[in-house]
């Protein structure tokens, strides 16, 4: 046993799932718009997100850049192009 509390991650909640994959499929390509990065998903977590789920206890009010890599990789998104730095799709064509 490594702590005495269990921590909740983002990661493993259904709901915050759930919505983030809506929202990343609807933002990810969108024509004649840029593409998702990474900070644009964080900012969406942050801002919009994170705050509506608040009745979830233990759940962290705030996720940093990386949290948001490791999620949208583990929703099938992945970074595209060496020469855009942090732009995300959706692999589940």
């Amino acid at each position: 046993m490594t702590g005495q509390y269990e921590r909740l991650s983002i990661m493993h909640n259904e709901e915050v799932r759930r919505k983030s994959t809506e929202w990343a499929r609807e933002h990810a390509n969108v024509k004649g718009q840029p593409n998702m990065t990474v900070h644009d998903f964080c900012h969406y977590l942050n801002s919009d997100l994170l705050p509506s789920l608040s009745f979830l206890r233990g759940l962290p009010q705030k996720a940093c850049l990386e949290t948001c890599r490791k999620l949208l990789h583990s929703l099938g998104f992945e970074r595209v192009g060496t020469g855009r730095k942090g732009v995300y799709i959706d692999g589940h064509e």
